[in-house]
C-alpha cells in the first residue's frame, strides 16, 4: 500500500532530469513503506514531456501527469495533488534540486507523530538577486495582508498529511 506520494513539478528541467530521477529512486527505494512519485509536466518545451513517459515505463513506481501547457507552479502542484494515493500523505518538492528529497523519511517521522504540514525554510538559494528580492518582497507583503503566519522562505517543500491533501 503506497504511504506517501511525492510531487514533482516539473518545467524545461530536461538539464537536471536524469540526477533527479536518481535521487529519487534511491530514497523512494531506501524508505521502510511504499511510495509513488507524481512528476508533473508543466508544458514544458524541452524534452522533459518525453523523459517523464520513459521513466514510467521503465518503473512503475512513478506516475507522469502532461499538462497540456503551462499553467504555473501552484497549478501544477494541484494537478499533482489530484493523483496522489498515498494514505499518509503527500510531499511536495520542486524538480530543479534546490532541495533535497533525502530530507523524506526526517519528513514523515514528523509527520506519522501527528503534524499534518511539514514545510523546510531555505537557508540560501540559488537564485538571482533579483529573483531572491522578488521572493523576500513576496512573503513580508503576505504576512502583512494575511491572517497566517508563513514563515520567510519557506517555498513548497513540504509533507501534507492525508487529511490536508
Amino acid at each position: 500500500m503506497i504511504e506517501i506520494s511525492i510531487i514533482v513539478p516539473l518545467y524545461n528541467e530536461a538539464i537536471v532530469y536524469s540526477r533527479l530521477v536518481e535521487r529519487l529512486t534511491a530514497v523512494i527505494s531506501g524508505l521502510p513503506f511504499e511510495c509513488e512519485v507524481i512528476l508533473v509536466n508543466d508544458g514544458s518545451s524541452d524534452n522533459t514531456a518525453s523523459l517523464i513517459e520513459e521513466t514510467c515505463k521503465a518503473d512503475n513506481r512513478f506516475t507522469g501527469v502532461l499538462l497540456s501547457r503551462n499553467h504555473g507552479h501552484q497549478l501544477a502542484v494541484t494537478a499533482g495533488l489530484s493523483y496522489v494515493r498515498g494514505t499518509k500523505g503527500a510531499m511536495i518538492i520542486d524538480g530543479d534540486l534546490q532541495d533535497p528529497p533525502e530530507l523524506a523519511a526526517e519528513f514523515y517521522k514528523l509527520l506519522i507523530s501527528g503534524y499534518d504540514v511539514i514545510y523546510a525554510i531555505r537557508k540560501n538559494r540559488k537564485e538571482s538577486f533579483f529573483k531572491k528580492l522578488g521572493y523576500k518582497l513576496y512573503y513580508r507583503l503576505q504576512k502583512k495582508i494575511s491572517n497566517y503566519n508563513i514563515p520567510i522562505d519557506s517555498g513548497d517543500f513540504s509533507m501534507l498529511s492525508r487529511r490536508v491533501v
